[in-house]
């Protein structure tokens, strides 16, 4: 089957979203697939390249549209070059990834000029009442009220990663009453997950002792990732658990400088590592250097570091947002907070770093969760049967 995959940025652009279609294109192509991947070129110093002629990565070819912003629509990028490749290209099946992006807008088009099956990946973010509907103007405006509505129409299927994301979308009028929806867990490859990478020497290198507890925040340094309230936990932390690191591992979406400010600010520098963007082996290292996993974020669609954290059988703290309850089992692989509450955060961080009986037993609970759940393999069976 020749599969048309497009999204708004691939890696090595950062981003949950941006690894779950890499994983998903790498496992197709491993099955046979023919497989190719229509990007933009947002955070990615790869150059410009024509997808014609170009050779496969991974069983994957891959090309970048350059990124056009209308004057005063910032927050809604167009791809020219992503439109005419998905208009030039015959394949079997076009996915879709993506909502609020102007990909979503080629799946109807691609259906109706072309007659090929379309299938959307929503990756809907329930922030969207920060900013949907009549509460803006321009096209994004224009998106939520009319073209976004019709888009999730246009598709011959919807898949959605969580239940609550399935909900959001009916509460917004964006799925008619009654129609059906793909729940498709994202998944991980496992196998990648299983051990740490051989001599790797990464607690030397950021300065965390033998005996050191480590909280790891994986993740977009950019607002609403709760990094603030982070902070805010830390000194109770630090107080209850002397030995307790903070390892923040990400891109600077943003935030970082702000970060790093507030680190040195509050007299943190010793205890809180801003590692930046990190390769994948370094990622696999940091995941299993920690003792468990935080992601205090305002909001999340899924949270797919929590499920790569379970596969290296580390338990999570995370917040009771969006589609992490149906990731992380609260109390059984980790444990949820609200969200903006650092003494709620503080409070289970140190449950858990005070507590090595219960760290093992949500670690191996969340192992278990995630070889049930979040599979690549399992995923990719059912979208298989979806295609």
């Amino acid at each position: 089957m020749r599969i048309l995959q497009l999204c708004s940025r691939y890696p090595p652009a950062p981003g949950g979203a941006e690894r779950h279609v890499e994983g998903l294109s790498r496992e197709l192509a491993r099955r046979g697939h023919e497989v190719v991947v229509l990007a933009s070129d947002m955070y990615c110093d790869t150059p410009l390249v024509r997808l014609r002629g170009r050779p496969a990565m991974d069983g994957i070819r891959v090309a970048r549209s350059f990124t056009l912003t209308v004057p005063g629509e910032a927050d809604f990028p167009v791809y020219p070059g992503m439109l005419l490749g998905a208009l030039r290209e015959e394949p079997d099946v076009v996915h879709v990834h993506g909502y609020g992006c102007f990909q979503t807008l080629i799946t109807p088009l691609v259906r109706a000029l072309k007659g090929t099956r379309t299938v959307l990946t929503m990756h809907f973010h329930p922030d969207y009442s920060d900013w949907g509907g009549a509460k803006r103007a321009g096209l994004r405006g224009l998106y939520d009220r009319h073209l976004g509505p019709y888009s999730t129409r246009g598709a011959d299927e919807l898949i959605v990663h969580t239940e609550f994301e399935s909900r959001l979308l009916r509460r917004y009028g964006l799925l008619p009453s009654g129609a059906p929806v793909n729940v498709i867990p994202s998944g991980i490859h496992l196998e990648h997950f299983a051990s740490p990478p051989a001599g790797d020497g990464f607690r030397e290198r950021f300065g965390i002792g033998p005996g050191d507890n480590v909280v790891l925040f994986v993740g977009r340094l950019a607002p609403k990732k709760g990094l603030d309230t982070l902070l805010d936990a830390a000194p109770a932390v630090i107080a209850e658990c002397p030995e307790t690191r903070f390892l923040v591992v990400g891109e600077d979406m943003g935030l970082g400088c702000w970060l790093r400010s507030e680190v040195r600010r509050r007299d943190l520098s010793e205890r809180v590592r801003l590692t930046g963007h990190v390769p994948e082996r370094e990622l696999l290292a940091a995941y299993h250097c920690c003792d468990v996993l935080t992601l205090p974020s305002e909001y999340e669609a899924f949270g797919l570091v929590l499920a790569e954290a379970m596969a290296c059988g580390k338990p999570c703290v995370g917040t009771r947002v969006g589609g992490v309850p149906e990731v992380v089992d609260d109390g059984s692989t980790g444990l949820l907070v609200p969200p903006r509450d650092p003494a709620a955060l503080a409070e289970a961080l140190c449950r858990v770093l005070s507590d090595p009986a219960l760290t093992r037993r949500m670690g191996a609970a969340g192992l278990e969760r995630a070889r049930e759940r979040f599979s690549l393999v399992g995923m990719v069976d059912r979208l298989e049967k979806v295609y």
